[in-house]
């Protein structure tokens, strides 16, 4: 099927992002198997997040790429990978990229320093 074929959509949503620093290796724990990144977050430090495994089927990250949280803070709060180039043509930061209130650390542990 040629995606021409599909109906189009504009998207009119907001997202919670932060540009990939850095993709660790499998982590393997009882009840989880996955990966760690690196993401920098709006305050400007990279913390780490912690990727189940199924979010790589489709597409393995790079440095760059973007971790993207869909209805951050709700019960529909749901998490992806999106490469940099896809992302940057589809969105732009609003205001200040403050992440709107949320706090850079509830999705992950903080690393000790800034990223450039």
């Amino acid at each position: 099927m040629d995606p021409q074929q599909l109906t189009a959509f504009k998207s009119h949503k907001t997202v919670h992002a932060g540009r990939i620093k850095h993709v660790g290796p499998v982590v393997r724990s009882p009840g989880f198997v996955g990966r760690r990144l690196g993401v920098e977050a709006a305050d400007g430090f990279c913390y780490v997040v912690e990727c189940p495994a199924e979010m790589f089927v489709r597409y393995f990250p790079l440095v760059d790429d973007f971790y993207v949280v869909y209805s951050a803070g709700t019960g529909d709060e749901y998490a992806s990978i999106s490469p940099a180039k896809q992302f940057e043509e589809g969105y732009s930061a609003i205001g200040d990229g403050s992440g709107a209130g949320i706090e850079g650390g509830e999705h992950g542990e903080h690393l000790r320093e800034r990223t450039a």
